[in-house]
C-alpha cells in the first residue's frame, strides 16, 4: 500500500516539475530547431512520420530529419504534395501531371496526365481516391474531378468560378471554395448530388477542414478567415480578422482538437516578419491561444505538423525550417494551473522522503508514469 502511494505521489511530482520546466525552457530557447536546405525552392512540405518529411520544389524528396538523409523520388519541379490518411502514399504534381508514389515499396504506383493545369488536389478520407481541381482556362473556369488507379472520371463538377478544394479527413465530404464568395459542400461518393451552399461575405482563395467538420475559408487579401461548421445547417459563422500591418498567408488545423494555425506576414518596417497565431475555433469567441516569436522571413509556401503534434515545418523561399509547437497548443488550456497546490505539497513531501523515493522507484519508471499521465492532457 505504501509503495503504491509513493508511486502515485512521485508521478504527480514529475508531472508538475516537467510542466514548469517545459514552460520555462520553451520561453528561453530559440523557436527554430532545424533548417532543411536539401530541396531548392520548396513549394510544399508534408510530414510522412515524426522523423521524415516530404518536400516538393525543384524535385521532390523524402528527408530524414534525424540523419539528414535525402531520398529523391522525383526530379520534376513540384507544385503540390498530398499524403493519403495512412501516410503510406505520396501524391505530387507538376503542371498537368500528377504522380502517386508508394512510400512502403519505394515505387511509382500510377500517374495521370491531365488536359488542364492542376490547381490543387487532396486525398479522400478513405485514401483510395484523389480529387483534383483543374484550371480549365485563364478566365477562372475550374473542373473538380476524381482520380485513382482505375482512372474514374464519371461525375466531374464544372465550375465557372476560380476554386480551391479541401476534403474532410474522416468523412466523405468535399469542400469547394469559390473565388467570388460561395462555399459548396459536396458528398465525395457522388459529386452529382446537390451541394450544400454557404454564402460568404468575402472572396476566397484557400480552404481547410478539421477532423470534427469545421471549415476555415480565407480571402485572397489575407484579411479575414471565416469558420463554418459543416455539422450545422446555418448561414451564421464567425470570422478571424488580421491586425493592422498583418497579412494572413495560409492556415492549417492542428492534428488534434479544433486549433487553427494561421501563418502571417507582418508588413511594418523595412523588413517583413513571419509568425504563426494559434486559434481555438471551437468556441464561439474564436479565442487566440498563442502567437509565436517573429522570424526573419516573409512569405511561406506551405507548412505541416508532425503526426505527434510536437513540431511544425515551414517551407520558405530558399529553405524549410522546423520549429517546436508551443506547449500551450499541445496540451489542453489550464493544464499547468490544475496543480499549483499539489506541487507545493509534493515538494514538501519529497524533501522529507527523498531517500525512500530514490531507492524504491527507478528513474525510468518515474518518467514513464509521468509521460503516461501527460497523455491525458493532450489535445
Amino acid at each position: 500500500m505504501k509503495r503504491n502511494s509513493l508511486i502515485l505521489i512521485i508521478t504527480y511530482f514529475f508531472i508538475l516539475t516537467h510542466i514548469s520546466h517545459a514552460m520555462q525552457t520553451q520561453n528561453n530557447k530559440s523557436i527554430i530547431c532545424k533548417k532543411i536546405t536539401a530541396v531548392q525552392k520548396p513549394n510544399a512540405v508534408k510530414y510522412l512520420t515524426n522523423d521524415h518529411v516530404v518536400i516538393g520544389g525543384q524535385g521532390c524528396s523524402i528527408i530524414n530529419l534525424v540523419t539528414n538523409e535525402e531520398k529523391k523520388i522525383s526530379n520534376f519541379d513540384c507544385s503540390y504534395v498530398a499524403l493519403d490518411p495512412n501516410k503510406k502514399k505520396i501524391a505530387f504534381s507538376y503542371d498537368k501531371t500528377i504522380e502517386l508514389y508508394n512510400a512502403e515499396t519505394n515505387k511509382q504506383e500510377w500517374f495521370s496526365k491531365e488536359k488542364y493545369p492542376i490547381h490543387s488536389f487532396d486525398f479522400s478520407h478513405c485514401g483510395n481516391t484523389i480529387f483534383l481541381c483543374l484550371a480549365e482556362d485563364p478566365r477562372g473556369n475550374h473542373i473538380i474531378s476524381k482520380r485513382n488507379s482505375l482512372d474514374t472520371k464519371d461525375d466531374d463538377i464544372n465550375n465557372s468560378n476560380s476554386a480551391v478544394i479541401a476534403l474532410h479527413p474522416k468523412k466523405p465530404t468535399v469542400c469547394v471554395a469559390e473565388m467570388w464568395g460561395d462555399l459548396l459542400i459536396y458528398q465525395s461518393y457522388d459529386l452529382t448530388l446537390e451541394p450544400r451552399l454557404v454564402f460568404l461575405t468575402h472572396h476566397n482563395s484557400h480552404c481547410q477542414v478539421s477532423s470534427d467538420g469545421l471549415i476555415a475559408v480565407g480571402d485572397p487579401d489575407g484579411r479575414v478567415i471565416s469558420i463554418v461548421d459543416s455539422n450545422i445547417k446555418s448561414h451564421i459563422y464567425q470570422s478571424i480578422r488580421s491586425r493592422k500591418h498583418e497579412m494572413f498567408i495560409r492556415m492549417l488545423f492542428y492534428p488534434r482538437g479544433s486549433v487553427l494555425a494561421v501563418s502571417s506576414m507582418l508588413l511594418r518596417g523595412n523588413l517583413p516578419r513571419h509568425l504563426i497565431r494559434y486559434w481555438d475555433v471551437k468556441t464561439s469567441a474564436l479565442k487566440l491561444i498563442y502567437t509565436t516569436i517573429q522570424l526573419n522571413f516573409s512569405w511561406d509556401h506551405d507548412f505541416s505538423f508532425s503526426p505527434d503534434g510536437k513540431e511544425v515545418t515551414i517551407a520558405f523561399e530558399n529553405e524549410c525550417v522546423s520549429c517546436f509547437v508551443p506547449w500551450q497548443i499541445r496540451y489542453e488550456c489550464g493544464t499547468k494551473e490544475k496543480f499549483p497546490l499539489m506541487l507545493f505539497l509534493l515538494k514538501n513531501y519529497v524533501d522529507k522522503h527523498q531517500e525512500i523515493l530514490d531507492q524504491d522507484i527507478p528513474n525510468d519508471i518515474k518518467l514513464l508514469l509521468a509521460n503516461t499521465f501527460f497523455k491525458t492532457f493532450e489535445r
